[in-house]
């Protein structure tokens, strides 16, 4: 039986690394559409449209007013089942549901942690679960301040339960969430981040940064949002380290949004005479990331939210060499590609920059087996869509019972 999957892109841009990962599964879908799935593409934002249609994907624009919204929002608070079928005789379905209904929908397929999940009172749904750094690191405002921990743990506990299939990139997140709510393992499958790589021809070259930026030195690279949690004065502290103890000075490029950390930031190079060699710039162009990547000392990206992130693959894709933080739960083969440091000692920065400036042979070493660890990733989309091809054809037999052929 065909299932007509429902996939609901809900991210705006300013999400970053969350935008970028949702709409490169929306295009591994559309590119694999077969015999036990048809993927229907729908966003909630009317800024995304442009993005489908560059990449010739139908999509659908779930437009909500405010009244539906805040209907929507009321309808789940509603616990008892009894309450449930009043509740729906007064005013009838959602119109999120409404609309998926009238396009056939069989399942939902949320692509990321989406509290439009709880919406949901008849078709069944998948959702993606990217992490749960909400209970690694509690303290950092990010995931502790306006109550943003509850709301988390009250969407993971109603919505993670009830889902068909819950999706995670990492066998640490599979096992954290089993412990932490209790879930069926069956019932979680591993399908890592997509690889998103500017592959088009760059016109520009390392003349155009120098001009348009006025970068003075050799640069490190980090392009996050300015969360608490990625940890930018890591770097700024490991340069400064760098600068005092083996006389070395660099320029560091940071790229994203603020998210309400920078003013810190700036105060921070301020405050040690390094504010000349540090660049805060707001999101750049694919080119100018790219470029970025390829004329960079080396992506540093000393994050305390892990263990998956996509720098570091847009790294190892440009030749370019990684500092990462040395998360517990790393593969061997991940370690091997990268420059490992303690978040607890900024001087284990300096002494991998200076080892990078120092040591061609391990840099080398290091960047090809970056490389290879991209070429067995590839490798693996075809075991990818083999567990998709699981998922749906397994909803499929139950869905006969209550919906025939």
């Amino acid at each position: 039986m065909k299932i007509k999957v429902g996939v609901i892109f809900d991210q705006k841009t300013s999400v970053g690394g969350g935008f970028t990962q949702s709409f490169e599964v929306v295009k591994f879908l559309k590119n694999n559409s077969n015999e036990f799935f048809e993927p229907a593409f729908f966003t909630i934002f009317k800024e995304n449209l442009g993005l489908f249609n560059d990449e010739d994907i139908d999509v659908k624009l779930i437009s909500l007013n405010i009244f539906q919204k805040l209907f929507m929002k009321l309808s789940t608070v509603i616990q008892s089942n009894y309450f449930q079928k009043i509740f729906n005789k007064l005013f009838g379905m959602n119109s999120f549901e409404k609309i998926l209904l009238k396009n056939n929908i069989d399942i939902v397929y949320f692509l990321s942690p989406s509290s439009w999940s709880l919406y949901l009172n008849k078709i069944n749904y998948i959702i993606t679960v990217w992490d749960i750094c909400h209970r690694d690191h509690p303290e950092f405002p990010e995931v502790n301040n306006d109550k943003i921990f509850e709301e988390r743990e009250k969407l993971f506990s109603r919505s993670l339960p009830k889902a068909n299939t819950i999706i995670v990139d990492s066998l640490y997140t599979k096992i954290n969430l089993i412990k932490f709510y209790n879930l069926n393992e069956s019932n979680i499958e591993i399908i890592e981040f997509k690889n998103r790589f500017n592959t088009k021809i760059i016109n520009l070259n390392k003349d155009h940064l120098i001009n348009k930026y006025k970068i003075k030195n050799k640069f490190l690279f980090y392009p996050a949002q300015f969360w608490p949690h990625k940890n930018h004065i890591y770097i700024l502290e490991g340069v400064n380290i760098l600068k005092k103890k083996f006389n070395i000075t660099l320029d560091i490029i940071f790229t994203g949004k603020d998210k309400g950390n920078l003013k810190n930031l700036k105060d921070f190079t301020k405050n040690n005479n390094l504010f000349e060699n540090v660049y805060f710039l707001n999101f750049v162009n694919d080119e100018e990331l790219a470029l970025f990547y390829m004329n960079s000392l080396a992506l540093v990206m000393p994050s305390y939210f892990g263990p998956s992130n996509i720098p570091p693959l847009e790294a190892f894709f440009y030749k370019t060499p990684v500092i990462y933080t040395n998360f517990d739960n790393l593969s061997d083969k991940f370690i091997d590609c990268v420059y490992s440091i303690n978040l607890d000692d900024p001087s284990d920065l300096a002494k991998a920059i200076y080892t990078i400036i120092h040591d061609d042979k391990l840099r080398q070493k290091k960047i090809t087996n970056g490389l290879n660890y991209l070429k067995n990733r590839e490798a693996n989309e075809v075991n990818d869509i083999k567990v998709y091809n699981k998922i749906f054809k397994k909803f499929g037999i139950k869905l006969k019972t209550w919906k025939g052929n």
